[in-house]
């Protein structure tokens, strides 16, 4: 109560705490819009429902490592550098949240809200997004190897140089999504929706495309070395300049697909 108390008093003041600790701190339902707890240990504290609306979180010094952030909301919250690891964020609402160069790994963000959020430079690796909407998110260098995005919302993001190796994209939709020069390799997007989206100068070597729609997608230049095409939708899919050598494209309508070579393919 005293915690809760000292917080509620630096709310009402408009101060900023100076690195207090709140290790296993309970904040459940509490209402902290407003309030700047950058550089305080945060460590195990529970937030679930919380509202930190407008807050400050922000630093490497912030440790909000296996915090309990369940459905709290966080709209344009600042946690730009903050330390997310291992932290729950399931369905936790991070619209138009500053997160650029935040450290996410191994976070659960299952159906997390996180539309037009800045997450550039951003540590995702092995993090569980399935179903989260990043809609409009700015990604760029964004680190999400051999993370979960099994039916993210990607649509119009920026992935620019993003890391996304060994991913699984299941599903997902990426329509009209930058993914320029990007790291793709061993990700699995079977199934999932790129149309329109621009993928050029990528690294798609051994990407799993199968049954996914690249209707209208930019692929110039792109490394398609073992990728899987099967059953792709490649309807005016310009693939003018990628290599695809030992890529598979079988039961494939080529008939509108733009500038692609298959010397080397697999055709069956």
């Amino acid at each position: 109560m005293i915690k809760l108390f000292q917080i509620l008093i630096l709310r009402y003041f408009n101060l900023t705490l100076l690195k207090p600790s709140f290790v296993n701190a309970k904040f459940r339902h509490v209402d902290l819009r407003g309030v700047d707890l950058s550089y305080s240990n945060l460590r195990q504290a529970d937030f679930s429902y919380a509202d930190l609306s407008f807050g400050g979180l922000r630093r490497r010094d912030t440790n909000l490592s296996h915090a309990n952030l369940e459905r709290a909301r966080l709209v344009r919250a600042n946690l730009f550098q903050a330390n997310l690891r291992r932290a729950n964020l399931t369905r936790a609402q991070l619209e138009h949240a500053q997160l650029t160069n935040a450290d996410l790994n191994n976070c659960c963000l299952i159906s997390v809200q996180m539309n037009y959020a800045e997450l550039a430079g951003a540590k995702l690796g092995t993090a569980n997004l399935t179903g989260a909407n990043l809609r409009h998110s700015n990604l760029k260098n964004a680190d999400l190897r051999r993370a979960n995005l099994t039916d993210a919302q990607l649509q119009c993001a920026d992935l620019y140089g993003a890391d996304l190796e060994g991913a699984n994209l299941t599903g997902a939709n990426l329509g009209g999504a930058g993914v320029t020069s990007a790291r793709l390799r061993d990700v699995n997007f079977a199934s999932a929706i790129l149309r329109s989206s621009d993928l050029h100068y990528s690294d798609l070597r051994r990407a799993n495309l199968a049954h996914s729609d690249l209707t209208d997608a930019d692929l110039t230049h792109c490394d398609l070395t073992g990728a899987n095409l099967s059953g792709a939708y490649l309807i005016h899919c310009d693939l003018t300049g990628a290599n695809l050598t030992d890529t598979y494209v079988s039961g494939v309508d080529l008939t509108d697909v733009i500038g692609a070579d298959f010397t080397g393919a697999i055709l069956e």
